[in-house]
């Protein structure tokens, strides 16, 4: 997401709730990211490439090896949730909006309409203690010019989602 839009989401986020975003801007968003303790997950990888049937002068994409370098998701996500930087931030209970007319609105991500799933968690005493936990990907197309010649990677991005995301 682009800075222009990161500060327009802000401004947003900003006008449907009482309290101010846990970022005032784009670059505020950008140092929380980069001074963020990080975990000891170690990289892993393994190689793809295309297995079917080609035609005479396959295209490029074809005959390439690619690598796919990654972290385990549940170990990051692990890390992501006992981070001290996010101790108090995690808000736990459902954003439930009441409009004018009286009509009742979940608002947010965290309880959206999980707040299905954790009455089913609620229900079963073996699950007691568990969180369900929705988490957000995303991906973009990065060029990495400098002493990489011209290479296209894309990331996949994972986070939990919580307040101090919004």
């Amino acid at each position: 997401m682009s800075a222009t839009k990161i500060d327009q989401l802000l401004a947003i986020v900003a006008s449907m709730y009482d309290r101010d975003p846990s970022f005032h801007s784009h670059k505020d968003l950008y140092d929380t990211i980069d001074t963020t303790t990080h975990g000891d997950t170690p990289w892993n990888s393994f190689s793809v490439m295309y297995l079917g049937a080609t035609p005479d002068n396959p295209p490029s994409w074809m005959t390439a090896e690619y690598d796919i370098w990654y972290h385990n998701p549940k170990v990051v996500l692990e890390h992501q949730l006992t981070n001290p930087d996010f101790k108090g931030k995690i808000d736990y209970a459902a954003k439930v909006v009441v409009d004018e007319d009286g009509h009742h609105e979940v608002c947010d991500l965290m309880s959206g309409q999980t707040y299905q799933t954790q009455d089913i968690i609620v229900k079963d005493a073996d699950t007691h203690s568990a969180m369900f936990v929705p988490v957000v990907l995303g991906s973009d197309k990065t060029m990495v010019s400098v002493a990489m010649g011209h290479t296209e990677y894309y990331p996949l991005y994972i986070s939990l989602m919580h307040t101090a995301m919004l």
